[in-house]
């Protein structure tokens, strides 16, 4: 659901405003947060109007808002400091086809902290390095390594068919 309708459709029962001088903030009031909307399209001042218009409830100090009921999840994962290091793939006529991006850390990194960490360098070759690219992507097959490889326009490479099973374990 976007986010205006969901607000439209939960006022009072979870969105409230906030009067800030000659301004109105969106509060979740079962978090007792702040809501951002940094959508363009979306006109925050129409938004407020209809919600107006919609007899929400007003709060003029953020200190009458409600005890939040909702808690924030709390995760026990120490975030780990990590470098990036891009090695550039190309094929055979010399075209950029993928990356392989591997996290270097200071101290070792176990099972549960390599998918956290391949998990944002995977985020940050979708958003920065190959924007609105289909990719394909490969983890590192070592625990102790978090390195990805991230292959673009993959059904466009040069290919070989292998004959028969035997041509494969005789080589």
């Amino acid at each position: 659901m976007e986010i205006h309708n969901e607000i439209l459709t939960n006022i009072n029962t979870r969105y409230v405003l906030l009067k800030k001088e000659n301004d109105y903030l969106i509060i979740d009031k079962l978090r007792k947060t702040m809501v951002i909307i940094d959508d363009p399209i979306i006109n925050l001042k129409k938004l407020i109007e209809v919600m107006i218009s919609k007899k929400v409830q007003v709060y003029e100090d953020a200190k009458e808002l409600p005890k939040p009921i909702e808690e924030p999840q709390k995760f026990n994962i120490k975030s780990v400091a990590f470098k990036v290091f891009i090695k550039k793939i190309y094929n055979h006529k010399e075209e950029e086809t993928g990356s392989i991006l591997t996290a270097l850390t200071n101290e070792p990194v176990n099972a549960e902290r390599k998918n956290i960490i391949e998990k944002r360098i995977m985020s940050y070759a979708f958003q920065v390095l190959y924007p609105g690219e289909g990719l394909n992507m490969y983890s590192s097959v070592y625990k102790d390594t978090a390195s990805i490889t991230a292959i673009k326009k993959i059904n466009s490479l040069p290919s070989s068919e292998i004959g028969n099973i035997k041509e494969i374990y005789d080589w």
